[in-house]
């Protein structure tokens, strides 16, 4: 008797560990300037799945200013500043992008995609949980120019806005990438098995008790 509810016990945990779901990473990104071209709004929203970000242009005395969406192609396509020179990121001006969104997903990575970066240009990039100000500097003078990626060492979760400004001349803001984990929901017919051996066991406990109290 003990061996045969030993064998069930084996049987239900092996369903129970058939209908779990094995975890995998997603990844997210986000291209600039995407449908979004031409002179924009001080903000524009961009959504990637079920995640959405938003980007605001500022003025280096935080005076909110337009975006721009350009696409002139290669590294000269990525989102700018309307009343900026090439309408791009220059020293007076940044671009802000609140993540609280794509933190919500525990993001495990996150880089970044800089272009237009020219011989002698490059971007610094800072944190920030306040809407206008660039806050702490998180990289100094980076020139990693697209269509590579640049990625933190460390997610900074612990700023909501992290924001992109030219450390010399101009730059562009091309894409946003991230990797988040996820665990997928189990699929119908995977389900209907557990609940079917489950029910399959609970039967036949019923029966052995009946036929023991008989």
């Amino acid at each position: 008797m003990l061996q045969k509810l030993g064998l069930m016990k084996l049987g239900l945990l092996l369903l129970i560990f058939a209908a779990a779901p094995a975890a995998r990473a997603d990844t997210i990104n986000f291209s600039f300037p995407g449908s979004h071209t031409g002179v924009l709004g001080t903000s524009q929203a961009f959504t990637s799945g079920s995640v959405t970000i938003t980007a605001y242009g500022f003025s280096s005395n935080n005076h909110a200013t337009n975006l721009y969406g350009k696409t002139n192609g290669g590294d000269e396509t990525g989102l700018g500043i309307a009343n900026a020179p090439h309408f791009e990121i220059q020293t007076t001006n940044f671009i802000q992008l609140d993540l609280a969104n794509l933190y919500a997903r525990n993001p495990t990575s996150l880089s970044l995609q800089i272009g237009s970066v020219q011989a002698g240009e490059g971007w610094n990039i800072y944190g920030s949980n306040t809407l206008g100000t660039r806050g702490s500097a998180l990289l100094a003078s980076g020139v990693t120019d697209f269509p590579n990626f640049f990625t933190f060492a460390t997610v900074p979760t612990g700023f909501r806005y992290i924001s992109v400004q030219a450390s010399s001349e101009d730059v562009l803001l091309n894409g946003l990438s991230a990797t988040t984990p996820n665990t997928p929901t189990p699929e119908p017919a995977t389900m209907l098995l557990l609940g079917t051996g489950l029910a399959g066991v609970a039967s036949r406990m019923r029966k052995r008790r009946k036929l023991k109290l008989s």
